[in-house]
């Protein structure tokens, strides 16, 4: 009957799906894809670093998410320092 069921989902299941019909007379072939919205996930986690006083040291967070109109925080002891 041409339908896909797509239960529970999760971000894994987002991607790209192929549609091929066929018959005797001949086929076609039709492109979907399948976004998945949801809270955002951390794709990569700031590491551990060790600084000597007076140098500079950048921490990076990165995440994903669908919408992508995120807000970063970071905290240093619970308390916001950007």
């Amino acid at each position: 009957d041409g339908l896909l069921s797509l239960r529970a989902v999760s971000a894994q299941v987002a991607g790209q799906y192929t549609c091929h019909a066929s018959n005797a007379e001949g086929n076609v072939t039709r492109v979907t894809k399948v976004k998945i919205k949801g809270p955002p996930v951390i794709v990569v986690p700031p590491q551990s670093i060790s600084v000597n006083i007076s140098q500079d040291a950048l921490l990076q967070c990165q995440a994903y998410a669908d919408p992508p109109n995120m807000t970063y925080v970071w905290r240093k002891n619970g308390e916001n320092v950007y």
